[in-house]
């Protein structure tokens, strides 16, 4: 069982590290190409999408995995499958409705909302919790990987100027549907039809709704602050905090599989009743959140203005702040993917995990409409902030009698430390030496990894170890 919870983390790995290197390449190429105002429209337009795309899904990435999980036949797995499915299918065709009367209201922009039907689509079709909750992500990583290499060659092939935004907002969406279409040929070799039972509709309503309602919290005050932003200081402003948020997004990446790997896992210790096997995952996992998070975090803090300038440009420069601030989020949402997502939820506890999300949610947008006028962008990542670290802190406290609360705190501030150590040692590197601005971003993080891993070394952590022999005996 450990050697497929590795196997699937690096599954995982493997296509975050996949999506991190594509936005590596592409980021630089959009921001110039299609610049800041064009940018932010897209942004804009996308965060209206979204809200409907959520109320497609209900969040049956997690209820649908753990429902999966915990089945023991091939028939009882397909019985499952489609009344959970049943459900996503026809609330996904009402809002995709909905989503039509909307953009006949709508006063401009109209094609691009009209193309992200696609991505609505996507939604409808997205059955990639049945593989979450069979632990079988090497299938999810392959369709991934290709689908996202082809987005990477159409965006070089057909994006050459502002004009193109259309087409790259086309990519995206139909690149996703297509994704999504690839997923269900693998499904249906696994599983039979069976007809819908309306009695476990109605028993998976109740349920699926709970664990909707944290998911609608997080992502509506994510997306309606950008509306907010938007409204107030305009779609330049968006873009700004858009491209800063999909760096710290990207690199939140790495740790989020962890949530993908363990759910299901810690829903089928729980069945079994084996809590003290959960204890011991929720110790290994916030342990590896923090000792990947704080390293990155003051990395971003580094080489933050070189890293904007090369990688999106000088017209980019407002979002130097913004990713400052925004960086610490890493952390705080790798943990609120611990506490809340592979706890609260993984026990059956959604209504903690909700209230925890939904005071976060309720203060970010306070936040963000009080000071968005005066401080644009800048009030905005604060409010994103302040959203996650409310939302961490009160599932902590729920959290407190589970987890080993004095081990977690001291292994966080042992990352914390050798963080705060390396970027004291690589911050003011490149103004010393009056080294070139490529090659001392490049070497500020080299450096960095090299100062880090070390401490790692010295001081025996022990995950590290653990971490590091159980990769190299794979090979």
């Amino acid at each position: 069982m450990k050697n497929k919870m590795i196997s699937n983390y690096l599954y995982s790995l493997i296509y975050q590290l996949l999506i991190t290197i594509i936005p590596i390449i592409t980021l630089p190429y959009t921001s110039r190409v299609l610049g800041d105002k064009m940018i932010g429209i897209d942004a804009s337009v996308m965060a209206y999408v979204q809200i409907f795309a959520i109320f497609c899904i209900l969040n049956v990435a997690n209820y649908g995995s753990r429902a999966i999980a915990t089945t023991k036949t091939k028939e009882q797995t397909s019985q499952v499958f489609w009344n959970i499915y049943t459900i996503q299918f026809l609330a996904s065709v009402a809002v995709i409705l909905c989503y039509l009367v909307f953009i006949s209201f709508t006063k401009s922009n109209h094609i691009y909302y009209l193309i992200h039907l696609f991505t609505l689509g996507a939604s409808l079709l997205d059955i990639s919790w049945y593989f979450y909750g069979k632990e079988e992500l090497k299938k999810t990583t392959a369709r991934n990987i290709m689908v996202r290499i082809v987005t990477l060659i159409c965006i070089f092939l057909f994006i050459k100027s502002q004009d193109d935004l259309w087409k790259y907002i086309l990519i995206n969406s139909l690149s996703l549907f297509i994704g999504q279409i690839v997923l269900w040929k693998f499904a249906l070799k696994d599983i039979h039809f069976m007809k819908p039972q309306s009695s476990e509709l109605k028993k998976n309503f109740w349920p699926m709704i709970q664990y909707f309602l944290p998911l609608i919290a997080s992502q509506i005050y994510l997306n309606v602050n950008r509306i907010i932003l938007n409204t107030f200081a305009g779609p330049t402003e968006v873009g700004y905090y858009s491209q800063a948020s999909k760096i710290v997004r990207m690199v939140i990446g790495f740790i989020t599989p962890l949530s993908t790997v363990f759910l299901p896992r810690i829903a089928n210790e729980f069945d079994n009743k084996n809590h003290v096997q959960i204890k011991r995952y929720m110790d290994v996992s916030a342990s590896f959140v923090c000792l990947i998070s704080f390293p990155i975090i003051f990395g971003l803090m580094a080489i933050g203005n070189d890293f904007i300038a090369l990688f999106l440009g000088a017209d980019f420069s407002p979002s130097i702040p913004v990713l400052k601030i925004l960086a610490p989020s890493i952390l705080l949402v790798g943990l609120a993917n611990v506490f809340g997502v592979q706890l609260l939820l993984a026990t059956n506890q959604p209504k903690k995990y909700t209230f925890s999300v939904t005071l976060g949610a309720v203060v970010s947008l306070l936040i963000n409409y009080m000071f968005v006028g005066r401080y644009g962008s800048i009030a905005t990542s604060y409010a994103e902030l302040a959203a996650e670290l409310i939302g961490l802190i009160i599932q902590l406290y729920f959290a407190y009698k589970i987890i080993d609360f004095n081990s977690f705190i001291k292994n966080m501030l042992t990352y914390a430390l050798f963080g705060l150590i390396m970027f004291l040692s690589i911050n003011f590197l490149p103004s010393y030496f009056g080294w070139p601005r490529t090659i001392g971003l490049i070497l500020q993080v080299l450096i960095g990894a090299c100062i880090y891993l070390s401490l790692l070394l010295i001081t025996k952590n022990k995950l590290f170890y653990v971490l590091a022999n159980k990769i190299l005996s794979r090979k």
